[in-house]
């Protein structure tokens, strides 16, 4: 096969968010295990000379699939989560039209990938694309991300001051991820503990950043909270930061999937998690458990972990590890070659 993929996400502003990784990771793992297919890498929607077209990424409100399609087209689609709260995504008029015209333009293809059975479920729900034809595949954490060593934790401590055990929480900053939640129920904490906040969105003069530090203000979180906004490329810096967590919390109201948990867990730190969308099915039973609709659920929960002996917190690390090595690169690749040559069989075959 020659199977084309539109690397956009990974030319663009996605580039740092779970889209870009996704893309990065996909391709570097397809040519790792499969030798016997091409894959051309391309921004082009019309390509001649290939079997099929993967887009790694479908956006709401704005054009990403042609609404004639020459070849046969493979999309992933992550997440439906601004369906699932559009008082909080409101698209407007424009908006409605655009998602109007991205409905229109997934009559036609033949396979969607998505990251988990949740997804694969809101999907069938929200979108015109038969249920069939919709495939969950795992994502897996970056094998580069794995437990570092304690000299370097402590460098990377040190250097954003960190004096009290740590809270962390990794990603995006929209509705969904549930910060505010997160603040308010970590504040009771802040005398014993850090909280520290690792996204690129925060550096960005948008309201959910705004509101984020004017919270951080008003509860009084200035000397416990710390907000990292550039990674920098640096090699190991969010592991180490993984590595050095006390606890991770991801107290999403709404994942798709939850890449970080996993990435928590590959580098040894236990994970506190709420039990949103495919959360439970990516982390199993393996961390502790919150409902994020109950106010003071996250507060409980870190409660119980802040008295918790050092053997249980490590039986914690230990399952995490063993939860996290479930999913692999390997494997996503594999099984995302495995749709290319159905969708590719089923063009070829005559028609009945």
């Amino acid at each position: 096969m020659r199977v084309a993929i539109n690397i956009s996400p990974i030319r663009g502003a996605h580039r740092y968010r779970g889209i870009g990784i996704y893309t990065k990771l996909l391709v570097k793992h397809l040519q790792l295990v499969d030798k016997q297919n091409e894959y051309i890498l391309t921004t082009k929607t019309s390509l001649a000379n290939i079997d099929l077209i993967h887009y790694p990424y479908f956006d709401f409100y704005f054009l990403t699939l042609p609404f004639i399609k020459l070849k046969p087209v493979v999309i992933t689609i992550h997440d439906v989560h601004p369906l699932l709260f559009p008082e909080h995504y409101p698209p407007g008029l424009r908006g409605r039209v655009k998602f109007s015209l991205q409905r229109w333009s997934l009559r036609g293809v033949k396979a969607v990938i998505t990251d988990s059975d949740c997804s694969r479920k809101d999907i069938a729900r929200f979108l015109p694309v038969p249920k069939d034809s919709i495939h969950r595949v795992y994502l897996a954490a970056d094998p580069a991300l794995k437990p570092q060593p304690y000299s370097r934790q402590k460098q990377i401590r040190e250097r954003f001051q960190l004096t009290k055990p740590y809270f962390l929480y990794v990603g995006d900053i929209s509705y969904n991820k549930n910060l505010a939640y997160l603040l308010t129920n970590f504040k009771p904490y802040a005398k014993d503990f850090d909280l520290v906040l690792v996204s690129r969105a925060l550096a960005k003069n948008i309201p959910e950043a705004r509101a984020i530090k004017a919270q951080i203000a008003t509860d009084g979180l200035e000397a416990t909270g710390r907000l990292i906004t550039d990674l920098a490329d640096e090699p190991n810096l969010l592991a180490c930061l993984y590595s050095g967590a006390y606890w991770y919390i991801q107290p999403s109201l709404y994942e798709g999937f939850g890449l970080p948990v996993v990435e928590a867990m590959q580098c040894g730190t236990p994970v506190i998690s709420s039990t949103g969308g495919s959360l439970p099915e990516v982390m199993g039973e393996v961390g502790i458990s919150f409902d994020p609709q109950q106010p003071q659920a996250l507060e409980l929960a870190i409660a119980q972990v802040i008295v918790m002996t050092k053997g249980k917190r490590q039986r914690f690390v230990e399952k995490g590890l063993a939860q996290a090595a479930k999913f692999s690169w390997e494997k996503t690749a594999r099984e995302t070659v495995a749709i290319y040559q159905q969708v590719v069989a089923k063009s070829h075959a005559p028609s009945t």
